[in-house]
């Protein structure tokens, strides 16, 4: 569920059950379980399970591909594995549009120029990210946002102390990894240094609102991710959506 009026923050690349203990003690909106091959916080399916039945379930587990097989996302969704798809790749916008049935979408976008924001604009999924490159801890030039008429996750290079310079953007939310370790490691004070940095102290899950209204494109996105984390507790099988 969303804090009101607070940026929404996705811890990515958890790969042990004290990162996810960690993370549950100072609360990110999302968790992100990397699929995608290569990436050296690459987990499995079997791994994943374990972490996300330890992860508190007010916060959203999200999977993180690149340019793989959607039978396998789908697998992961129907387990109640992850409850949104983040994707890297150069993924088609009718493959966006078939996982959309699934769960709601992330797509990731590596912005270099103004030419990066348009195709970000046009696409289908249910968020944007805007980033450096997958991984690479690095920034891009930020002022490349402003007028950008979308809600977005900002990410790349972000840590506790460019954090604040960050929010000023009022992207829709951040998503860090490489800025919450110490070598190449999940750190816990890191962690915690971020929230707080952010403007996101823990707050208890029965007093966070579904939605804040800033838009009906993040709305709808926070709507449909609650229907999937929901639906996956209850081992939904599907749905129609499009």
């Amino acid at each position: 569920m969303e804090r009101p009026g607070i940026m929404q923050v996705k811890f990515c690349g958890l790969q042990t059950m004290a990162d996810v203990e960690a993370a549950n003690r100072v609360h990110p909106d999302m968790a992100g379980f990397v699929f995608a091959h290569g990436s050296s916080r690459r987990i499995d399916a079997r791994t994943a399970a374990l972490l996300r039945s330890r992860l508190d379930p007010s916060i959203r587990a999200v999977g993180v591909f690149c340019d793989q097989d959607p039978a396998a996302i789908e697998e992961l969704v129907k387990n109640g594995i992850i409850d949104m798809i983040q994707l890297h790749g150069q993924e088609s916008e009718e493959m966006v549009r078939q996982l959309r049935r699934l769960a709601p979408v992330i797509r990731a976008f590596r912005i270099c120029s103004v030419l990066d924001l348009e195709a970000a604009r046009k696409t289908r999924a249910d968020m944007v990210l805007l980033d450096a490159g997958a991984g690479e801890g690095k920034t891009f030039d930020w002022s490349l946002t402003a007028g950008f008429d979308r809600p977005y996750i900002l990410a790349g290079g972000l840590t506790p102390e460019n954090v604040r310079i960050a929010a000023a953007l009022q992207p829709w939310g951040l998503d860090v990894s490489s800025g919450i370790e110490t070598r190449g490691r999940k750190d816990p004070g890191k962690m915690q240094a971020f929230m707080e940095a952010a403007g996101c102290r823990r707050i208890p899950a029965s007093n966070r609102e579904m939605v804040r209204q800033d838009g009906m494109g993040s709305a709808r996105f926070l709507l449909l991710a609650a229907s999937t984390a929901t639906g996956n507790r209850r081992d939904r099988k599907g749905d129609s959506r499009e």
